[in-house]
């Protein structure tokens, strides 16, 4: 008998397991977001809600235009505010009045720079972790 080649084999296993690798890793980096987004997320935890975490989700693994698997993670419509503050936006100081039962915004004075940035440095900080999880998760889909 001749040689056979598992060439269709071979693709599907290593799909599986970079599909396998991104999961995990996804998985564990919005796993420390949450953790991280409910213990000190906007000023102390002030504006970090259930709302928030309930709103943090991934894509399953697909293939990008160019032909690379990819897995996409973050907040969805509903909580985008988060997204403000990680960039970053200027708001006017304002106070409540109980008189008025409104919220007044008060001009005269500069306007406030807030920024809290999370996403970006934790992915950063977690990098060599991220890698760990990927190559545990996809490591025994390839032996299979």
């Amino acid at each position: 008998m001749g040689y056979q080649s598992n060439l269709t084999v071979m693709k599907a296993r290593v799909k599986g397991s970079v599909d396998a690798g991104l999961i995990a890793a996804a998985d564990y980096y919005i796993a420390a977001m949450k953790a991280k987004l409910a213990s000190n997320y906007y000023t102390g935890g002030a504006y970090a809600t259930g709302h928030l975490l309930e709103h943090i989700f991934r894509t399953d693994p697909y293939t990008d235009s160019n032909g690379n698997r990819t897995i996409l993670y973050g907040v969805d419509d509903e909580a985008m505010y988060a997204l403000y503050w990680e960039l970053g936006f200027y708001k006017w100081p304002s106070v409540y009045s109980e008189s008025a039962k409104k919220w007044i915004t008060i001009t005269r004075f500069p306007l406030k720079w807030y920024r809290v940035e999370l996403w970006v440095p934790t992915f950063f900080e977690l990098q060599p972790r991220l890698r760990e999880v990927f190559l545990a998760a996809a490591r025994p889909v390839m032996k299979r």
